[in-house]
């Protein structure tokens, strides 16, 4: 899922919504005084009438969403900032924030490959059953014309990697503190039957959210339970695992991915600048990263699985001795 950023939100404007007739058919758009509105007075950029509520601007429908911006497009899918229409389940129930949401569409070129559109159910089933305040809520899924999409709840903030190519490196603590709750959320999918691995945690997919800079882990597009047959191997170059590399994903390859991305929290340097051979890593000589936090990245970075922190809540709990005074 593509985060909203800050530029944007000067459009996210929510006011009173025009009410329904009784046949169910939506009237003419009307401002807080009851007349039809004219949407008079928007900023140029703004999405949301700030007089009647109501897009200002709708790229298509589909469902009973309404399009209203592109957020982004990965190799699978497309995703965009939408609207829930007044005909939307439980629509007067919703607070005015979750009114907008985001809308994942698999993408058309690559929609008929059985295996894509494998991945794509399986993030939606997924989000569907799990339940973590880390974790971007599932609020919907279906199929339109042959389309599939996925409905989940609008979250703002900045990815990781954005984050420090912006910034620069993170202050030890902080990147600490988000890599814990990033061990939080990891600990929940491990300990679901069956455990559930993501297979894909980088800071591209870890979420800084701007209301209290808590990490929301994103992009479940390339989540898998154990029980299921291995042999896929989804890849991100530095931040994979050797094993899932093989194609035999464990919950430690999860453990490295973290491990990765702490490194390049703390270095703004990709974990494979620190390849000394095609299968080790050191962090011998590197200021930037305290000596006995070098020492437990060094485990969670281990080649052989077996020789990592057996659980995400250990791996925690050794990054928590690591915090400064």
């Amino acid at each position: 899922m593509t985060p909203l950023g800050r530029e944007t939100d000067v459009a996210l404007v929510d006011r009173p919504r025009p009410s329904t007739n009784k046949g169910g058919s939506e009237k003419e758009d009307m401002s807080t005084d009851g007349q039809a509105c004219d949407h008079v007075g928007n900023h140029p950029n703004n999405l949301l009438c700030v007089r009647c509520g109501q897009p200002l601007r709708v790229i298509r429908t589909v469902g009973q969403y309404q399009l209203l911006r592109l957020l982004g497009k990965g190799g699978m899918g497309t995703t965009f900032l939408a609207w829930r229409t007044p005909h939307s389940p439980d629509h007067d129930h919703q607070p005015p924030g979750q009114r907008l949401v985001v809308v994942k569409q698999l993408n058309t070129d690559i929609a008929l490959i059985p295996k894509a559109r494998e991945l794509f159910e399986r993030e939606a089933a997924v989000l569907k059953q799990v339940n973590h305040v880390g974790i971007p809520r599932f609020l919907d899924a279906f199929s339109e014309q042959d389309q599939a999409y996925l409905v989940m709840e609008l979250v703002h903030g900045q990815n990781l990697e954005q984050f420090v190519l912006k910034h620069g490196s993170v202050e030890v603590n902080q990147a600490i503190h988000w890599m814990q709750q990033t061990c939080d959320v990891l600990h929940h999918l491990h300990t679901h039957y069956p455990p559930i691995l993501h297979r894909d945690i980088k800071p591209a997919n870890l979420l800084r959210q701007y209301r209290d800079s808590r990490i929301m882990v994103v992009d479940f597009g390339a989540v898998k339970a154990m029980a299921e047959v291995m042999g896929t191997c989804i890849k991100a170059e530095g931040y994979t695992a050797p094993e899932q590399e093989a194609g035999k994903p464990t919950i430690a390859s999860d453990l490295f991915s973290v491990g990765a991305t702490l490194v390049f929290l703390l270095t703004r340097k990709t974990p494979l600048s620190f390849l000394i051979s095609a299968d080790e890593m050191s962090l011998a000589g590197t200021t930037q990263i305290p000596l006995d936090l070098q020492q437990v990245l060094e485990k969670a970075l281990a080649q052989n699985a077996s020789e990592r922190y057996s659980s995400a809540l250990e791996l925690k709990l050794a990054l928590g001795a690591c915090l400064e005074p």
